[in-house]
């Protein structure tokens, strides 16, 4: 399953093309997580914005999971 991390996404786009290029390969599931990097790439700070533009751009059709913390990571 890949992994996208939203901090290291440069831009809606540069999603759009991943996400294309795993539908084409029949990959239906995606891990969605906020990332490490001190400073966003692009337009993602936080894994929340990332989950809603991959189900806006699917339409819902890709599986998406998540990380859940507790306490701060």
């Amino acid at each position: 399953m890949p992994h996208l991390a939203a901090k290291c996404l440069d831009s809606r786009a540069q999603l759009q093309r991943i996400l294309g290029d795993c539908a084409s390969s029949g990959i239906s599931e995606v891990f969605a997580i906020g990332g490490d990097a001190p400073h966003p790439a692009g337009p993602y700070s936080t894994g929340i914005e990332l989950v809603r533009d991959i189900a806006d751009i699917t339409g819902g059709k890709m599986a998406v999971g998540v990380a859940g913390y507790p306490e701060g990571h």
